[in-house]
């Protein structure tokens, strides 16, 4: 996972910004944290079949992830988006958002039908991979809308908060 997860910082980073690719992290930590837990609170024997679950879980949430984040990039590109403040970053997660949020929906919903009928008509066999890939596809969704754009945010927060002081400290240094 941890290989995964820095082959995911350099791709998102060389693809989009480093802003981008923490955010996906943060929300691919939520999926592989919510399965996980919910493992644990139901004593359920982690196998190898969860870990190919996580793995494939992480694949599809990072790809809902990227096309989300694409779409803001798209939004952000049509309105100049180095001169907009916290407010229209906002507005642009939120078109974005409406955007994306249905294709997204029944993304993952087409792909929960044939998880679900593996879970009662499934072998037992399978039983805890479907639990893990039912899990992991609902924190998908949850962390592709709503985790990595907020979190996108607060970090788009801090490195424009970050050019500012910079910008008013070499002008101090100048004047």
């Amino acid at each position: 996972l941890a290989i995964a997860f820095a082959l995911i910082i350099v791709y998102i980073s060389v693809r989009f910004r480093f802003t981008y690719a923490i955010s996906s992290i943060v929300a691919l930590l939520f999926d592989t944290m919510s399965m996980l837990a919910i493992f644990a609170i139901f004593r359920i024997e982690v196998q190898v079949e969860f870990v190919s679950a996580v793995l494939a879980i992480i694949g599809y949430s990072i790809n809902d992830t990227v096309v989300i984040f694409d779409r803001i990039r798209e939004i952000a590109k049509e309105t100049n988006f180095g001169n907009i403040d916290e407010a229209g970053r906002k507005n642009i997660v939120n078109k974005a958002l409406q955007n994306c949020a249905t294709r997204s929906f029944w993304t993952t919903i087409s792909t929960m039908l044939p998880v679900v009928a593996l879970i009662f008509l499934g072998a037992s066999a399978t039983i805890e991979f479907s639990i893990a890939m039912f899990v992991g596809l609902i924190s998908g969704i949850f962390s592709s809308l709503f985790i990595a754009p907020a979190s996108w945010l607060i970090f788009e927060k801090r490195h424009h908060r970050r050019l500012k002081e910079k910008a008013i400290r070499e002008a101090e240094m100048v004047g």
